[in-house]
């Protein structure tokens, strides 16, 4: 809805949210609030797969900054973003946990 809004702040904070929500289910502590970098090693220590993880923080690295940026707002843009957030978390979802359940 926000996305079909142009609403591009509302838009990119809720990808991101999503995303943490879906990784929180899968990693061996909360990950919201986490610098990057202490996601990232957070993600490989508990054996994520390199690439996804990359992607993933690719990912919420763009929404960050297009979050606060005039120049991304474009119906398009916001939709593809969505369309990302919905592609990451479903292969989140993919991933083997801590306890090897997936």
């Amino acid at each position: 809805a926000a996305a079909a809004a142009g609403d591009a702040r509302r838009t990119y904070a809720q990808c991101s949210t999503a995303v943490t929500i879906t990784l929180d289910q899968k990693c061996s502590e909360p990950t919201g609030g986490l610098p990057r970098p202490d996601l990232r090693r957070l993600l490989l220590d508990d054996g994520h797969p390199v690439e996804e993880i990359e992607s993933v923080l690719d990912a919420m690295t763009r929404w960050d900054s297009a979050r606060f940026s005039p120049a991304h707002g474009g119906t398009s843009e916001l939709s593809a973003a969505c369309d990302e957030c919905e592609r990451l978390m479903r292969s989140i979802t993919t991933w083997i946990n801590q306890e090897g359940d997936s």
